[in-house]
């Protein structure tokens, strides 16, 4: 019997490059794949609940609130061509991905 991969859940032209568990969320998993896209993965059932791609996202980071709110945002660096740099970074809710902030990131390695 075969033991099943991460990469058996995601579309077959995609890779995941970052993995991110949730302590506010415990049941969930945010995996961004080598495409920019965001998959939300249910850890119970290793269903993807939904991707997020309406940008290039090129890295992501949690930012927690271990409070009664229980508040999870996600600060990511996009790929945006209008600005001069072509990056940008973003603070979004989740789960509803609502821009709550862009700055132009002038360098980013």
């Amino acid at each position: 019997m075969s033991s099943l991969l991460l990469t058996d859940y995601l579309p077959q032209s995609s890779s995941p490059s970052k993995l991110l568990a949730t302590r506010v969320l415990k049941k969930t998993l945010l995996c961004l794949d080598d495409s920019g896209a965001i998959h939300v993965i249910c850890l119970q059932t290793m269903m993807t609940r939904f991707v997020w791609s309406k940008e290039e996202v090129l890295d992501i980071v949690l930012v927690e609130d271990n409070g009664d709110a229980g508040k999870l945002n996600i600060l990511m660096t996009v790929a945006k061509e209008f600005f001069e740099s072509g990056r940008a970074l973003q603070m979004r809710e989740f789960p509803s991905f609502q821009l709550l902030y862009e700055l132009e990131v002038l360098y980013c390695s």
